[in-house]
């Protein structure tokens, strides 16, 4: 049993300590709420003919802490330092506020059977009051827990007041174990109530909204429909708010968008590339440090300030100078390294960013030359002397070494000046010195004369006639298959591309022409015959065939396939085959191949006749002739 259980307050007395209490601190509160549920308040007892209350409230001590009720309010006195406003007071107050019984006056306590209380008890109720006007459309005495509930919110309705704090709300609901001064809004101010029962459906939702209700029988005059248009006409009126706020921040600008942040560039020269940064107050690019680099790539933290912004292209110029575990190595950037050629292919690949952040070291734009590198050999003169190597220009200059080597086709080398394309670069990250010596025993070989193809040169005049040339056969093969577990149809291909017996034949995987070993197969070579394999096909039958999506067959055979889905597939289909190109031999079976040489004409008889079951009813006959053909 709670120590407040023997103090009895009077309702003016809970209102004193409610007031009180709003004067403490909230930690202050919350610590007294937590002294409360550990029963530090002890031996409370009324003194001075119950105008105060006394009791011993456990701290680091023991601490006595007492309540005086004077000229209507209410002064806590405690012999901790703090003497007032400490969490002992606020401990006793929330004790009494949670335990503490009603006092109970002396026309409150008199006998029903007084004269006096029985003429109060014959008084009318106003008709104009809530209770009255209650009362009478339910037309029966109302329970006193709903008179003194209508009694109280009243005011509410007579002083129009719209916002009350939630410990208000629950005790009229005699819910004495909520505290805090949190508010609740019955109704909006556009949305006033216009008579009682609105005002009554208003409580009724705020109620609801916190789990409270209105004593019996009140919830029976609330028209549920009223609730309901008032609730939505909220909400409504809600929404209109929130998009009018929403849609007045988006006329103010944007800080992110309104700070315009540094622009980065790649500088490139003869060793390389280096990272120029130009700030928002600056008009020309200047040397970057890594420190500031350093800034621009750390990741937000909480408390400290974002990093600059960015824009794309000033994102992707810093990917160059990062490192595979996001590391920034620096501000001079090796030539040929593998993030130059990403950011550099990036950039490429949208001309306005390609312009803005990339530069030779006059500042200037790339030039960018229209005719393609060509790869020169020159033969020995001995027959045991070395083949020379390089890069020509069409003009038959030799380019400076490259800077970056772009992926594509064609592939793009990069200089300190220009931009060129390139059939093929064999030497990955390397800046061979041209020209590149090769003996001719290593040049007049079988990977020799096919690493010349790979290159576009020309086969050396004296190995001409002693090299033959092998071209790639491609044959695609395609049929309708049927699993005997699925009622779908699946669109298989196989594609093989053979080289005479010279080479392991190369299948198609769904995604790229793979070759591997096949036991069995027998390789037609010769010993000291050249054999030059032109897989020029090889690139746009890939091409063609990633057109027309497959996955690999579930019975794990060198085919793909695809699920036939849709009426529009057989139009797909003959659109996708009038795209072969030239070198790719495709056959089909028959019913492949009837969507491949077009429509059947045919013809469609109906024949009626009258029933001969001597009802009103008549018989239907269809065929369909079709020329030349057999339907199944």
């Amino acid at each position: 049993m709670s120590a407040a259980a023997s103090i009895r307050l009077t309702p003016e007395q809970r209102t004193e300590l409610e007031e009180a209490l709003k004067d403490f601190e909230s930690h202050i509160v919350s610590r007294g709420a937590a002294l409360m549920r550990e029963r530090a308040v002890r031996s409370i007892r009324s003194i001075e003919n119950g105008s105060g209350i006394e009791a011993q409230v456990q701290g680091g001590r023991l601490y006595t802490t007492s309540i005086f009720f004077e000229e209507g309010e209410a002064l806590a006195h405690c012999t901790c330092p703090y003497e007032i406003d400490c969490k002992h007071a606020a401990a006793l107050i929330l004790e009494l506020r949670k335990n503490a019984g009603v006092r109970v006056t002396s026309a409150q306590a008199a006998p029903k059977t007084s004269p006096e209380i029985k003429k109060q008890a014959e008084i009318p109720l106003s008709i104009t009051s809530l209770a009255g006007q209650v009362t009478a459309k339910l037309g029966k005495p109302l329970p006193k827990p709903a008179l003194q509930f209508l009694n109280n919110i009243e005011p509410w309705w007579e002083n129009k007041i719209s916002v009350v704090e939630q410990s208000s709300l629950y005790r009229i609901c005699e819910r004495q174990g909520y505290w805090g001064y949190s508010k609740s809004v019955l109704w909006p101010s556009e949305l006033p109530p216009t008579d009682i029962w609105e005002f009554l459906a208003y409580v009724s939702f705020t109620l609801s909204r916190l789990s409270l209700s209105m004593p019996s029988p009140l919830a029976d005059v609330v028209d549920k429909k009223v609730v309901k248009t008032l609730r939505d006409k909220w909400d409504r009126l809600n929404a209109i708010q929130e998009w009018r706020q929403a849609m007045g921040q988006w006329q103010e600008p944007d800080p992110a968008e309104s700070e315009t942040g540094p622009e980065l560039r790649l500088m490139l020269h003869r060793g390389g590339a280096v990272i120029q940064v130009r700030h928002p107050t600056e008009a020309e690019f200047s040397k970057v440090t890594q420190k500031f680099l350093k800034e621009l790539a750390r990741e937000p933290q909480y408390g400290s300030p974002p990093p600059p912004q960015l824009s794309a292209g000033s994102n992707i110029v810093l990917d160059a100078c990062v490192d595979p575990y996001g590391k920034i190595i620096g501000t001079e950037i090796a030539p040929l390294s593998v993030a130059l050629n990403h950011s550099l292919t990036q950039l490429f690949s949208t001309p306005e960013l390609w312009q803005q952040h990339v530069a030779t070291e006059d500042g200037e734009p790339l030039q960018s030359s229209e005719g393609p590198l060509k790869w020169d050999l020159r033969a020995p003169k001995d027959k045991h002397g070395d083949y020379q190597l390089s890069l020509c220009t069409s003009a038959g200059e030799k380019p400076p070494f490259p800077v970056a080597i772009l992926p594509g086709n064609p592939m793009r080398y990069v200089t300190h000046e220009a931009i060129y394309p390139l059939s093929y670069w064999p030497f990955k990250n390397e800046r061979p010195i041209w020209p590149i010596r090769i003996p001719a025993e290593a040049l007049e070989s079988r990977e020799g004369v096919n690493a010349l193809a790979k290159l576009g040169v020309d086969v050396p005049e004296r190995l001409v006639g002693k090299v033959r040339v092998v071209k790639a056969e491609i044959k695609v093969r395609g049929e309708v298959h049927r699993y005997n577990h699925s009622p779908s149809d699946y669109f298989r291909i196989s594609a093989i591309a053979s080289y005479a017996g010279i080479e392991m034949p190369s299948y198609w995987n769904s995604q790229q022409w793979s070759s591997h070993y096949q036991r069995g197969y027998k390789l037609n070579t010769q010993k000291n015959q050249l054999v030059q394999l032109d897989k020029s096909a090889l690139a746009p039958s890939a091409a063609w065939l990633r057109q027309m999506p497959m996955r690999p067959c579930q019975s794990g055979e060198e085919k793909v396939e695809q699920r036939i889905v849709g009426k529009d597939w057989p139009d797909q289909f003959i659109s996708w085959l009038a795209r072969r190109p030239d070198e790719v031999h495709v056959e089909l079976d028959a019913e492949l191949a009837s969507l491949r040489d077009g429509s059947v004409s045919g013809q469609m008889r109906l024949e009626i006749e009258e029933s001969k079951s001597g009802m009103d009813w008549f018989d239907l006959s269809i065929a369909l002739d079709v020329t030349d053909h057999t339907l199944t």
